[in-house]
């Protein structure tokens, strides 16, 4: 059975074999805090951003955003 851990950047997951859902090493890091990546709301790929999207979709555009509209109302 495949790793359930979304490979962050595509939309491929982890190739290695697990008994449960994850393989020993994404376990371990859930065990840490670690947060699987999530899906990229417009093209699918693994991103770990709070926007949902990856940095080709949009990120960086989306996060100046909303810190413009935070700034905004913070005055």
């Amino acid at each position: 059975m495949p790793c359930h851990w979304l490979i962050k950047g595509s939309k491929e997951y982890c190739t290695k074999s697990t008994k449960k859902e994850y393989c020993g090493m994404h376990a371990y890091a859930i065990r840490k805090g670690a947060k699987p990546p999530s899906l990229c709301i417009k093209c699918g790929n693994g991103t770990n951003s709070k926007t949902q999207l990856c940095i080709p979709c949009g990120q960086n555009k989306e996060q100046s955003k909303l810190w413009r509209e935070k700034q905004i109302t913070a005055m």
